[in-house]
């Protein structure tokens, strides 16, 4: 709800402008948040545990002090929290940092965790994506 003065219909089209605008960049930011919360709890796209890792990573993470569960496809953090965020007009996506590109696309063929299409989208999922958009035309954060 639009809850400042306007004096012209002028006002009113900016302001709702101004605010859909703002929907797309604050879906994909909730994807990434989305992808990230699902990866901490080791879970896929689908909501489904992820693969486990290999016997020679396993040891690898070990004798790094890593745990080898969950499968949080976190080292470092930064394939999961350099997503490259990006609104034109009314789209939006979520991609990797392109240093990071290749090993996401070795990930994603054993632990889904970027939707390839849209069945891969569940309804808890769809409904954080609708509040995220709602929120950001409403102003609410």
């Amino acid at each position: 709800m639009i809850s400042l003065k306007i004096s012209s219909f002028a006002e009113v089209e900016r302001e709702i402008m101004r605010r859909v605008e703002a929907v797309p960049e604050a879906v994909a930011t909730e994807a990434k948040k989305i992808i990230q919360d699902n990866s901490a709890a080791g879970d896929d796209i689908k909501g489904r545990k992820m693969k486990k890792y290999s016997k020679p990573y396993e040891e690898w993470r070990a004798k790094h002090g890593l745990p080898a569960e969950p499968v949080t496809l976190r080292v470092k953090g930064n394939l999961l929290d350099r997503q490259k965020v990006t609104a034109t007009g009314m789209k939006s996506s979520l991609t990797p940092y392109p240093d990071d590109l290749q090993k996401a696309e070795g990930i994603m063929k054993d632990r889904k965790f970027y939707p390839e299409n849209e069945s891969d989208i569940l309804p808890s999922f769809n409904a954080r994506l609708a509040k995220a958009g709602e929120d950001a035309m409403s102003e609410r954060k």
